[in-house]
């Protein structure tokens, strides 16, 4: 097995890895340039025809920003980044004569991977949640400073990640403010139709009555 430039991390809770990437809402999101961003860039310094921003679900791998790669999520058993979670930097200086990737699906068929190197992707608490990776037709191996600007990137990946989410709460708190009276704290006539309506939804699924109790209050303070 060719050498491996990586420093391997504690093991995870896959349970609890998979609860904080579904919490921040990010998969089958649609494109956003500020990601995309990264991933041109990242390409155009590594002069690979692959970047990838990866994040890994219980049965596959799915790309929130891609270059030179057609498909929008693969299966784990075609991906790469499913092993480099698992550590800091995970590098495959030629994938050909790898004991371990030399049969994997993506080196023997397209698009031929011959070399790979991710890092990974962390969120708020610290599971791992994907990688940005870059992967090459032909063998190679990064220097030390290519290794810490890939690390560099990734962070900023998982800053951009961690921002989004942040802002997805604010943004959820702030709409349950405003559909709220400021005084008494009771919901407005969006919220309370809204909410009426969902019940009734879930009344009519079960099988179950709903009652509902009207009262006028005047002069509420």
């Amino acid at each position: 097995m060719d050498e491996r430039h990586n420093r391997a991390t504690s093991p995870f809770d896959e349970k609890a890895r998979l609860a904080e990437l579904r919490s921040l809402d990010i998969l089958d999101t649609p494109p956003e340039v500020r990601f995309d961003r990264y991933t041109r860039l990242v390409a155009q310094i590594f002069k690979v025809p692959m970047a990838i921003i990866s994040l890994i679900d219980e049965d596959r791998q799915w790309f929130k920003s891609s270059v030179g790669v057609k498909v929008r999520e693969t299966p784990l058993d075609e991906s790469f980044c499913v092993h480099a979670i698992e550590h800091d930097l995970l590098e495959i200086a030629d994938a050909l004569v790898d004991d371990v990737f030399c049969h994997h699906k993506a080196v023997v068929g397209s698009p031929f991977v011959r070399f790979y190197a991710g890092t990974v992707l962390r969120g708020p608490t610290g599971q791992p949640l994907g990688t940005l990776c870059i992967l090459d037709t032909s063998p190679r191996q990064l220097t030390d400073m290519e290794r810490s600007w890939l690390v560099t990137f990734g962070h900023l990946v998982e800053e951009l990640i961690i921002h989004q989410a942040t802002l997805a709460i604010v943004r959820q708190r702030m709409n349950h403010v405003t559909q709220r009276n400021t005084r008494t704290g009771s919901s407005d006539e969006m919220l309370f139709g809204n909410t009426i309506t969902n019940l009734m939804h879930l009344a009519d699924k079960d099988d179950h009555f709903l009652a509902l109790l009207r009262l006028r209050l005047n002069n509420l303070h």
